[in-house]
This record gives structure tokens, sequence and C-alpha cells, in this order.
């Protein structure tokens, strides 16, 4: 995975808005967009604990520390266009493998809001956003949907076939999740941001494999899923440096628009068409 930020002044501009959007208040269609995500994964989620067993024992022990090591793997950001690249995948597959299937939807969703309770004591967010972000839990019901159908397999006993199909169904229901809240929210097409939709499913794809060792590892003692922790811990290194790439290009950036703004204008004094013209030019740029 290259930590490298290219310079793409769309990609960029799409980052820019990202990060003043997560520390500005949430408007009114952001709002409704949260509402309709998250109450569709209470949904679910709700009639998957009262209506299904698994037959799977729960270890209480497990559930702490898969919901952490969640909440850790979520603060593990990739800038990638309006949205993010998380390294949750790595705890997520172990999850569906270990936990009773009918808990998984409701632990992802404490991971995620655990994860943003962490990234608000750092001051990274606004309250009102925590409270917005149950949504995000949505992907995690199409893999348990599926392993449901295939009868609630462990990571040994699961065909190759429920595996991939599982893996798409998550991607269908991220799909479904980020073009809806964007479309409401924003008012975005998914043609705007399906290319870096695509990058954080690429994440996904890489991480997935890693996560279904650890379940198999993790079978006979389940502790051994937080062998996963230290490659989250190297791939939040590497994420702090793709974001401080991406920070040193938007403030050449911003200071190229300034620059050439300036010079517009001291064109402009001696030729209104030049200087005007060179203005255009940064505002396509």
């Amino acid at each position: 995975m290259s930590t490298a930020a290219h310079p793409d002044p769309v990609a960029e501009g799409l980052i820019q808005d990202t990060r003043e959007r997560r520390s500005a208040r949430l408007g009114s269609r952001a709002l409704w967009a949260s509402a309709t995500t998250g109450g569709l994964v209470a949904v679910v989620a709700s009639a998957l604990l009262v209506g299904y067993d698994s037959g799977r024992e729960l270890s209480p022990l497990l559930l702490v520390a898969l919901v952490g090591s969640y909440a850790l793997a979520y603060n593990v950001e990739f800038e990638v266009g309006p949205g993010l690249a998380v390294a949750t995948e790595l705890v997520f597959v172990p999850m569906l493998f270990l936990l009773p299937l009918e808990l998984v939807p409701l632990s992802v969703a404490a991971g995620v809001m655990l994860g943003n309770v962490l990234e608000l004591a750092e001051g990274k967010i606004r309250l009102e956003r925590v409270l917005g972000r149950l949504g995000e839990a949505t992907y995690s019901l199409g893999p348990v949907l599926v392993l449901v159908a295939a009868g609630a397999p462990t990571a040994r006993d699961a065909a190759p076939l429920v595996v991939l199909v599982a893996l798409a169904a998550q991607f269908a229901f991220d799909f479904v999740h980020a073009s809806s809240h964007t479309k409401i929210a924003l008012g975005m097409s998914p043609r705007m941001f399906v290319r870096d939709l695509s990058i954080a499913w690429a994440v996904d794809c890489a991480l997935a494999p890693i996560g279904f060792l650890a379940a198999v590892a993790a079978g006979e003692h389940g502790i051994y899923v937080l062998l996963v922790l230290p490659l989250a811990g190297l791939l939040r290194t590497f994420a702090r440096e793709r974001r401080t790439r991406i920070d040193h290009a938007l403030e050449l950036s911003h200071a190229y628009r300034g620059t050439a703004m300036l010079l517009g204008d001291v064109v402009e004094a001696d030729d209104a068409y030049t200087g005007s013209h060179s203005q255009d030019v940064v505002l396509l740029s």
C-alpha cells in the first residue's frame, strides 16, 4: 500500500472539505442521513438479537477484547477523497467467526462508537458527530446475513465461496450506506466518489485474509486475535505519514493559489484582461 499523497486537485479538495465537515456542526440533512442509516443498523441488529441463535458460546472477555481492538483499529485512518479507509477489517473478520453472529452488528456498532469517543477525546470531532456515526456499522450486516444463511460456520469450516460472498456482501452494504448517506447529506452522486470508495475496499481486501487467519488461529484460544494489533500499529504509522504528506500538498496548493491570485491582482493593475484571465486559470485549477 503506497502512503504517498499524489497531487490530485479534486482529491485534495474532497479531503479538505471532509476535514472541515468533521469539525463542524451537523446540518439537518446530515442528521437525517445519520438517523436513517443508524436506524437501519438498530432494526436489523435488534431483530437478529431477538430472533436468531447461532449456537456459539459467548466469552465476555473475548467480546470486550474484540470491541476494544476494533475501536483502536477504527482510529487507523487513511484519507481517501470524501471518506476514510480504516484498518477495522483486521478485527471485524475475527468477530464474524468468534462471536455469536447475533451480537456482531451490535459489537461493531459499539466499536464504532468507542472509536469515535477516542477521537472526541483528541478533539478531532464534535459530540453530535459521535452520536451520528452508528450508521457506519451498516457494512457489517451483509456478511452477518450471509453467514447466518450458511449456518454460522467457524473459520476452519467456512467454505471459500461463503467467505467470498460474505466479503462481497460487505462491499454491497457499504456502498448502499455510503451512497445514500452522501446523497442525502451532501447531494453528491455515487459516481463522484466510487473511485475513492474502491480504494477503501482494496484496503479491506488486503486486510481481510489476515483477519481470517487470525480467526482460524483463535479458534482454540480466542486471545490470539490480539496478535493483529501490532500490524494495526504499523498501519497507524503509515496513515500518519500519509496525512503529513497530504497536509504538505494542501499547504503548497493554498500557497500556489494565493501567489497566483496576488500576481493576477498586480498584473490586472496594468492589464485588466491578462490579470482576470490569470485568476480564472487559478479558479479552474
